[in-house]
């Protein structure tokens, strides 16, 4: 059935177009119809014919219907479809049943099957309204009526499973031989003789000579019986057939209207510079075209003509300005600014510390890890090292949390991780969402499974709506440090500080400032600010629109773009108008590196610049954590008594600024209280300098921070 429909669809979709004129005359041909006869029915046997299936229901055959057509015009567009030819409707109906059989003389179960096929062929008188719906293709519907010729019925019951074996028993349980049983024929009981059926169709017209006289369609009809195949039964018919319809016709030639359709183009060129007034034709020309349908002929003349206008010049266009400049200065801790003739790059051996956050932060209603997050291919892990962080901020260590995280698993082999998934549990998309928390716990555990290889039964994970430290619910930030997971492990090694040897550079003043001017008689599209060494790029700054006044590069809090080498360091600046017309500048800065080894070499004093940071104080507190208080002792243990420490306190940029300086002031103190006996000075700074993005959550928590830095004079 699938198949004939794909047909009649794949007809559609080639459609010619036929003139509509075809069915204002008559028509007469033949047809053809192949296709499936579905027969519905509920009863046990017919009338007087034994029969013990519990009942017949359904069944199906090939049917094939042909005969002569005729096609009387209505209007235009509809016609009265008249057939009458030979039909055929029969089918077999078919009922398994179990029952007990002999095979090879033991007892078993087996099924058999009840068929009864019907014989019904007769001659119908099919007559049907046909209307064009679009672009020849014409639906049908009417009603037919069979005049039964054959009308007969064959019964038997057959053992079909198994299908080669096996013989009924009867009543007394005996062997009776026989795989086929019940077998009758004869002319069905009360069949009727005239069989109506509701008729619809579909078909499309295709000409098959150039006089459109020979029309052949192809169609789809499908018929329901409205009679009963015999009287008193529930016994039915349906039918679905494809098939062709053949007819002729003398269609009258179409007289075709001529029309006429006249086109003037014109155009000017207007010319500068030219001190008189005046208009002249340039060129003229004239074009004939042709187009025709079946009921018209258009033909249009297209005249076109060309102008130029000369006209007094009476101001010069204005010139088109775009310039930039830059100066570059040195900026001090306290905001000051000098001049930078030379920038002086000093190198200090450096221990530093890493706390890890052991959160990851999702987005909204999402439960896939972030692409902030560092991730690796299984074959990348073997040559993932700690080693690889020197001079990494603390954000780079970060990002790559999960990756540290599955090496230490590896490497201690008995430690286990609880993986908690948090949702922001607001009234917005996450509220009561604790699938989505599942979701995030197990996208974090299926990395460390897959990718770095932990056993599943070392990942145990769970599911809450808020953290049991969570932040403020009602605000955009808290929401975004709530969605996370947290990852507690059963050892302190895998969550450890990450300890590096390091080599610090220090800048002579600890930032750059680019002061920008620029001029343009057209809005600025955007701009690109470069440092760069030998051709590498340090730091690189980019925006839309115009550039700022100042741009700041912080080399202190950006190890890895200070400078390794005595070459200048060169700074670009180009700026792009909205007409794309670009202007760039540039500025100098000559550099002088003093090394380790230089220092070495040359026997002079040198010191130890180690920093440290410690993180994720609880909400509003100062007070150390147990892990705080392990990093401090860490920290003393490297302490000389020539060891100078300078503690100082940050928050993120929320909340109000005094707040800020106090509660930094007092974590700072805090931390000082754990170096009594040193040389140690602590302050708290409050949100006055943004050490990480604060638009992340993670910055924000990093920026919660208290650093220490320890100078140590070499003896």
């Amino acid at each position: 059935m699938s198949s004939l429909t794909l047909l009649v669809l794949l007809l559609l979709s080639c459609t010619p177009i036929v003139n509509a004129q075809s069915h204002s005359v008559l028509r007469y041909g033949g047809f053809a119809n192949w296709g499936y006869v579905y027969h519905n029915a509920n009863f046990q046997q017919l009338p007087g014919v034994p029969n013990c299936c519990p009942r017949f229901e359904s069944g199906k055959a090939t049917s094939s219907a042909f005969g002569a057509v005729i096609d009387f015009p209505l209007t235009e567009t509809i016609f009265l479809d008249t057939r009458l030819g030979y039909n055929s409707l029969g089918a077999t109906l078919q009922k398994d049943e179990s029952t007990t059989i002999i095979n090879q003389g033991i007892t078993q179960e087996g099924i058999f099957t009840h068929y009864l096929t019907s014989t019904l062929t007769g001659v119908t008188l099919q007559p049907m309204v046909g209307f064009e719906v679009f672009n020849d293709v014409m639906i049908y519907t009417g009603v037919s009526s069979t005049f039964l010729i054959t009308k007969n019925y064959a019964q038997e019951e057959r053992i079909t499973k198994p299908i080669d074996a096996g013989t009924f028993v009867d009543f007394a349980g005996n062997n009776t031989y026989q795989r086929v049983r019940n077998v009758k024929s004869g002319t069905i009981p009360g069949a009727g003789t005239l069989l109506f059926a509701l008729n619809a169709g579909i078909g499309i017209e295709l000409p098959v000579s150039t006089d459109k006289n020979f029309i052949l369609a192809p169609e789809l009809q499908i018929s329901y019986g409205l009679t009963p195949v015999a009287q008193d039964l529930e016994w039915n018919f349906a039918t679905i057939r494809a098939g062709l319809t053949l007819t002729y016709g003398n269609v009258p030639p179409k007289v075709q209207v001529l029309k006429f359709d006249t086109l003037y183009k014109r155009d000017t060129v207007p010319s500068p510079y030219i001190h008189a007034t005046e208009v002249s034709r340039l060129s003229f020309e004239s074009k004939n075209s042709k187009r025709e349908t079946p009921d018209t002929i258009y033909i249009r003349t297209i005249f076109t003509e060309h102008y130029q206008y000369n006209a007094p010049v009476t101001k010069e266009p204005e010139p088109v300005t775009l310039q930039c400049s830059i100066q570059v200065q040195g900026l001090e801790h306290n905001g000051t600014t000098v001049p930078m003739n030379t920038m002086l790059v000093e190198e200090f051996r450096s221990d530093k510390i890493y706390p890890l956050l052991p959160y990851i932060f999702f987005d909204a209603n999402d439960s896939e890890i972030p692409d902030k997050y560092v991730t690796l291919s299984s074959q990348e892990t073997g040559s993932f090292s700690e080693k690889n962080f020197i001079s990494s901020t603390n954000i780079d260590v970060y990002y790559n949390i999960l990756n540290i995280i599955g090496k230490r698993m590896n490497q201690h082999q008995n430690a286990t991780l609880t993986i908690t998934g948090y949702t922001s549990d607001d009234d917005g998309v996450e509220k009561g969402k604790i699938v989505l928390a599942q979701q995030r716990a197990e996208h974090v555990r299926d990395y460390l499974q897959k990718i770095w290889s932990i056993p599943t039964n070392r990942l145990k994970i769970q599911a809450r709506a808020l953290p049991e430290k969570h932040s403020n619910t009602t605000t955009i930030q808290g929401a975004e440090e709530n969605r996370r997971v947290e990852i507690q492990a059963s050892t302190p090694e895998i969550l450890d500080i990450l300890f590096i040897n390091d080599t610090l550079r220090q800048v002579t003043q600890p930032s750059v400032l680019f002061n920008i001017t620029t001029t343009s008689s057209r809005d600025v599209k955007s701009w690109e600010l470069t440092a760069e060494q030998q051709g590498k790029i340090l730091k690189e700054f980019s925006g839309a629109g115009t550039p700022p006044n100042s741009i700041t590069w912080q080399m202190e809090n950006e190890q890895s773009t200070v400078p390794r080498n005595n070459a200048a360091v060169k700074t670009i600046l180009k700026v792009t108008d909205t007409n794309n017309l670009t202007s760039q500048c540039t500025a100098t800065i000559p550099l002088q590196q003093i090394t380790v080894a230089d220092k070495t070499e040359q026997h002079k004093t040198d010191k130890r610049i180690d920093t440290y940071n410690l993180i994720l104080f609880d909400f509003n507190s100062a007070e150390l954590s147990p892990f705080n208080k392990k990093v401090t002792k860490l920290i003393q243990s490297k302490l000389q008594p020539q060891s100078v420490l300078s503690i100082t306190g940050h928050t993120d940029l929320s909340g109000d600024e005094a707040t800020n300086v106090t509660l930094s002031q007092q974590r700072a103190s805090s931390v000082a209280s754990a170096f009594n006996g040193y040389n140690v000075s602590a302050k708290g700074v409050g949100k006055s300098t943004e050490l990480y993005n604060n638009q992340l959550p993670e910055g924000r928590m990093y920026s919660r921070t208290v650093i220490i830095t320890v100078i140590t004079e070499s003896k």
